[in-house]
């Protein structure tokens, strides 16, 4: 399997994109394919059902008034490494990578209530002190993590997109970025790379990419609604078109001050694990922005899936 992924890359890179999709496609038939379109279906109902805008509106917050944390959330190969990079180039932010501490947090928060159910219901008995406990357990992480001289932390954890809703309450005065891509470029990105993380069974066939592509659009377009103001979109394509722009608007929402350094990302000398460490090393570059093209033949699947046949 790493050898057909490998093969596939050197392929790309030569220009030989048919033979490279096969090999791509080799590799992800060794993968399972423990993907349950049904189950995902009825967790991201279960979401958007809990977390509607009157609740949010409505649900106590925690107090505890810190704004330490960014979060940086998104689909993998959207962009969300490189905007850590950038940010974690400014000296008042320190990029922590991907914790895995905020979904054990949320799902304490049933036991820090009393609740006898379990989450996202259990967040209907959730009280401000419940809220601070919870907030507290991950801010004692970043304590741990990062010396406290150092005002802010990024979380790029990808899917911290499902836990927004409980987030939003746990940290109301925190910095939440979603980065987005063209989904084409997204998702052929994800199937392209050989994942060492768990629960991404999603990205090993073309339909399962397409099927939790739209899932995750459509909370997302949720969020949105429901938590008005909350984030900031990055469109991938828009930053490495006109990077001084965009950057200046990423600072800007987080409340940080201009740093050219953050420019001169490909600078910053950083640990980064996962699959995009070789693209922070480097300027901005758009080469990566509508790659799909070079595999819309054997892309149709997809692009059925997302229901883009019609835009060509």
């Amino acid at each position: 399997m790493g050898l057909y992924f490998q093969l596939g890359g050197l392929l790309d890179k030569a220009g030989d994109y048919g033979r490279a999709f096969e090999a791509f496609e080799q590799a992800n038939a060794l993968k399972p394919r423990e993907y349950h379109p049904e189950q995902q279906e009825a967790l991201f109902r279960r979401i958007r059902e809990q977390y509607t805008a009157d609740f949010l509106a409505r649900a106590p917050r925690a107090g505890h008034g810190s704004r330490r944390p960014i979060f940086i959330v998104g689909m993998p190969r959207s962009g969300i490494s490189l905007t850590e990079q950038i940010l974690a180039s400014h000296p008042d932010v320190h990029g922590a990578g991907e914790l895995e501490d905020i979904g054990p947090c949320v799902n304490r928060l049933a036991e820090y209530t009393g609740s006898t159910r379990a989450m996202p219901v259990a967040v209907n008995d959730a009280t401000s002190q419940a809220l601070d406990q919870a907030a507290g357990d991950y801010l004692n992480r970043l304590a741990e993590l990062v010396p406290e001289e150092t005002p802010r932390v990024s979380d790029k954890m990808p899917h911290n997109f499902l836990n927004l809703g409980a987030m939003a309450l746990m940290f109301p005065e925190a910095t939440f970025i979603h980065t987005r891509r063209d989904p084409r470029d997204t998702c052929l990105s994800c199937y392209f790379q050989n994942f060492l993380a768990q629960g991404l069974t999603f990205a090993y066939d073309l339909r399962s990419l397409g099927h939790y592509y739209r899932l995750y659009e459509g909370l997302m377009a949720h969020w949105r609604e429901a938590l008005p103001g909350s984030l900031y979109d990055l469109q991938y394509e828009e930053l490495v078109a006109d990077p001084e722009t965009k950057v200046a608007e990423l600072l800007d929402h987080c409340g940080l001050e201009w740093d050219d350094r953050c420019m001169r990302f490909f600078e910053t000398d950083r640990d980064t694990k996962t699959a995009s460490y070789d693209q922070v090393r480097k300027p901005l570059y758009t080469s990566s922005a509508g790659r799909w093209q070079r595999y819309a033949d054997p892309l149709g699947p997809l692009v059925e899936e997302l229901g883009l046949e019609s835009e060509g």
